[in-house]
């Protein structure tokens, strides 16, 4: 039941593969070819990427050591190449810093709206697989795509701010955005009477979708141009800043507007036709 323990006089050295030192890689692309020096490579069954997902590899030997080939992957990330014998000892063989789009410039980048294309120009454009919104939970797929540049389709929703250049490192790079917004906004006249007829003018008033006045009342636009928005003083509007909604959640604030309104109640609108015994909302 009890064993006896026979220990050897020295220690059994186990042989594995290894490198003089980890190779530095840095600004890798998926694809390419890297090439490693060492010894004992013969042993190495395994050559695995810093997610720990294995690639095919070759081992050629030489009087002057051994060498190992392997692939980048498409979604090679950051991180230590590490090499594994039979016993999976994992050997540190590479360093891998993966090369991200840089010096990216997007074009237009102001005065955007939903629809437009965005050309986006830089290094290392082909390693963009989709774009991120400010905004757009959704990433939205590349129109075009080479090593320079991409192109893009703004989505309706997307508001300014920083949009994500995504690729399959899980490394993002951040370019900023402006979407188009109403600007030198002025009323067709400073004073009006609630109940009348207003036009609010400036530039790019047709991304406007509804106007609130002062007093929390909103009004649906539905017939804005680039240049001007008509629509009709709530009554229970009070005087003060208008504020002009977008579609996609973006609001601007306007100038202040003075509402007129009767010392004494009255009719803005009567009904089309009165019908005796109905009740008439006024």
């Amino acid at each position: 039941e009890i064993p006896n323990w026979i220990y050897s006089e020295g220690e059994l050295e186990v042989t594995l593969p290894s490198v003089e030192a980890p190779l530095d890689l840095v600004d890798k692309k998926p694809g390419d070819v890297i090439r490693v020096s060492g010894e004992n490579f013969d042993l190495v069954k395994k050559v695995q990427m810093p997610n720990g997902d294995e690639v095919e590899f070759t081992m050629t030997a030489s009087s002057e050591g051994d060498e190992l080939t392997f692939t980048l992957p498409d979604n090679v990330s950051d991180g230590e190449v590490t090499v594994l014998p039979a016993s999976d000892v994992k050997v540190v063989v590479a360093t891998v810093v993966v090369a991200t789009p840089s010096n990216v410039v997007a074009v237009p980048a102001v005065n955007l709206r939903g629809g437009d294309m965005i050309t986006l120009k830089g290094t290392n454009m082909d390693l963009v697989t989709d774009v991120t919104f400010p905004g757009v939970e959704e990433a939205v797929g590349l129109e075009s795509q080479n090593s320079t540049e991409i192109k893009v389709l703004m989505p309706a929703a997307a508001i300014s701010g920083d949009l994500q250049l995504n690729t399959n490192s899980g490394k993002a790079t951040a370019v900023s955005i402006a979407t188009a917004k109403p600007e030198n906004i002025s009323y067709s006249a400073a004073t009006v009477p609630a109940g009348e007829a207003l036009t609010v003018k400036g530039v790019n008033m047709d991304v406007v979708s509804a106007v609130v006045f002062s007093g929390n009342v909103e009004v649906t636009v539905s017939d804005a141009t680039a240049t001007a928005i008509s629509l009709t003083v709530p009554t229970t509007a009070e005087t003060g800043a208008l504020l002009l909604k977008m579609a996609n959640g973006e609001s601007v604030e306007a100038p202040s507007l003075t509402i007129e309104k009767p010392v004494c109640a009255y009719l803005p609108a009567l009904p089309d036709k009165l019908v005796r015994g109905r009740i008439v909302e006024l």
